[in-house]
């Protein structure tokens, strides 16, 4: 990335603090970046998938402007960005644009069909934005969407200098709350404050619009949400329904909307306020974006607010996690305290791997994980979610990397998947299981290598495709300790069979041979390479698929079968010669014979 300008490499830091929690690697380059001449308006695409919400379709533009933009500026960003999306769709003119473009833009595409999905235009800027003027350039969006039907359809998000900045020390640096503050209460005509006491550390009551606009606005940036889950985010269904409320219905509001939830080392009723210590809104973050952006004139009206005093991390999660009806308790989190989970993560312990299987937990990034291990060290642990060890099992034992990487959501909400995944006492094989974690470790950390020298489709297989990589080790592993015959696969064409064959049996042990040698890493590497040679051999040698996106061609359980793996077997397993030498080259490093005498796992050697 040396040679790439500030304002390209602003790019990556937007998309690294805003979509991928701070994290960014040589593969998000590859995999996200389309700056350059002819980029159609937009400097990167990317998937963003937040907890339980519906996934968007993320296109940004962001800009390091010397000068301040104009208000009409920043509505036509959008306008082109909407063209050039537009062009893609109907395929119309798409030389036009750069080749990474029409790379990135075809392989999220199709990455996204037929999945619920929202398309989000983004445009980062890094200027000086007074509020005036970014409430004029607000308005401005609005009034485009109003007078353009392209524009209708997609969430608009606009970023400021402010709001990058927060969000970067947010991340690097821990959250944080308003130090000291107060809310007015509402009062209708003739009648007294309403306060309803829950204990000694709760509250219900009802406060002023008008003021939450004036807490929107002092302290936005300031601490205001940073114990929420997440930040606002846009909801177009949503957002549409409270604006009508705020323009056309106040009175109405508080029956309409839940209201807000604020949380606080401490609060006291003060005649016609309450006063807040150490505060943050942890639920009702967009109805407090909506009304500080768009509640105009005189009229105040009523908003329904919780307040907690409660400092515990841990229990403000619950309460986000539980009230908040956009962020809806997924199937993982309805498992996270199943016995079989709290088992697992204990006896993966022993093997030095936390297991995370809860989500959501908010406080400041130094603060100590209640949820660690007494001796976890990030250096000499292994650390995965349940959700990731589920799809590791299910490409790589059960031989479904389609469904692994498409419908991983699957793993908790179909109980048959979840059964034979984590009710399955097979699977508590800790070497298996730790030997499975480690080789996609090391397949993690070789598509990081920013010299690892793969043409654009070997990085676009590498990319879309770890977990039909790790399917394919598998797969040999499988046939090598006669868990699978593929003689029997080759004389029947049946997917049901091939299915009920290659995920039936389960290996055992560690997957890895003491291999003593000092050329492992290489030989890895390259079984890496010999497999995405495969996959990219598979896929342009059927003419059904070869025009298909690699994202596409890596989707299903099927394709694997039908493409896949009959043209390893095909050409591979079934040539003496080539088998032999692939073993010799590549499976050394792996347990792959197994001595009835001794019991035990022997390698080549």
């Amino acid at each position: 990335l040396a040679d790439l300008t500030d304002d390209q490499l602003f790019n990556l830091v937007c998309f690294k603090y805003f979509y991928n929690n701070g994290n960014f690697s040589i593969a998000d380059y590859r995999k996200i970046y389309t700056d350059g001449i002819n980029d159609g308006g937009i400097d990167f695409i990317t998937i963003y998938e937040p907890d339980n919400q519906t996934p968007s379709l993320v296109f940004a533009q962001s800009k390091l402007y010397e000068n301040t933009p104009g208000k009409r500026d920043i509505p036509l960003i959008y306008k082109k960005m909407d063209k050039t999306i537009w062009a893609f769709k109907i395929n119309k003119n798409c030389d036009e644009y750069n080749d990474r473009l029409i790379r990135i833009m075809a392989n999220n595409l199709d990455d996204v069909k037929g999945t619920d999905y929202t398309e989000e235009l983004v445009v980062f800027i890094y200027s000086d934005v007074n509020e005036q003027l970014e409430k004029s350039i607000k308005s401005e969006i609005e009034e485009s969407k109003g007078l353009s039907e392209d524009l209708k359809d997609y969430q608009i998000t606009f970023i400021t200098r402010k709001m990058i900045d927060n969000q970067i020390a947010m991340i690097n640096e821990g959250r944080k709350t308003v130090p000291q503050g107060e809310i007015k209460l509402y009062r209708e005509d003739r009648e007294n404050y309403q306060i309803i006491k829950y204990g000694e550390n709760g509250l219900f009551t009802t406060i002023s619009a008008r003021d939450l606009q004036r807490l929107y606005r002092a302290y936005r940036e300031d601490g205001l949400f940073e114990q929420n889950l997440r930040y606002y985010r846009p909801n177009k269904k949503i957002d549409d329904k409270i604006k009508n409320s705020i323009f056309k219905n106040k009175k109405n509001f508080w029956y309409f909307n839940n209201g807000i939830i604020i949380a606080c080392s401490d609060f006291k009723p003060d005649g016609d306020n309450i006063k807040l210590w150490s505060f943050s809104i942890i639920n009702g973050g967009q109805t407090t974006v909506l009304i500080g952006d768009y509640f105009e004139g005189t009229e105040d009206f009523a908003i329904p607010c919780k307040i907690i005093r409660n400092d515990d991390y841990n229990f403000l999660a619950q309460v986000a996690e539980a009230s908040n009806s956009q962020k809806a308790i997924s199937d993982a989190d309805l498992k996270a305290n199943a016995p079989e989970q709290i088992q697992l993560k204990k006896l993966l312990e022993e093997r030095q791997i936390y297991l995370d299987i809860k989500r959501g937990k908010i406080g400041a990034k130094k603060k100590i994980d209640k949820e660690c291990p007494k001796n976890y060290n990030s250096k000499t642990w292994n650390r995965i979610s349940n959700q990731e060890l589920g799809q590791l099992l299910l490409a790589f034992i059960f031989q479904e990397p389609g469904t692994a990487r498409s419908n991983k959501n699957s793993i908790f909400s179909v109980q048959a998947t979840y059964k034979k995944l984590f009710l399955n006492k097979n699977i508590q094989d800790l070497d298996l299981l730790k030997s499975l974690v480690q080789l996609y470790e090391h397949l993690v950390e070789y598509e990081n290598n920013p010299n690892i020298g793969l043409d654009q489709e070997e990085n676009e297989v590498l990319s879309y495709g770890k977990l039909y990589i790790l399917a394919v080790i598998g797969f040999f592993i499988k046939v090598e300790r006669k868990l699978i015959d593929y003689k029997l696969l080759m004389t029947n064409d049946n997917d049901d069979i091939w299915e009920k064959e290659l995920g039936e049996n389960i290996p055992s042990g560690n997957i890895f041979a003491e291999y003593e040698e000092d050329d492992f890493d290489n030989i890895l590497k390259n079984l890496f390479l010999k497999i995405i040679g495969f996959i990219k051999d598979a896929h342009q040698s059927k003419i059904e698929v070869a025009n298909s996106t690699y994202t596409n061609f890596l989707k299903t359980n099927p394709k694997y079968r039908k493409y896949i793996l009959k043209r390893i077997i095909s050409q591979n397993l079934r040539n003496d010669i080539e088998y032999k030498n692939f073993k010799e080259d590549y499976l050394k490093i792996f347990n792959i014979w197994w001595n009835k005498s001794e019991k035990s796992f022997q390698n080549l050697n």
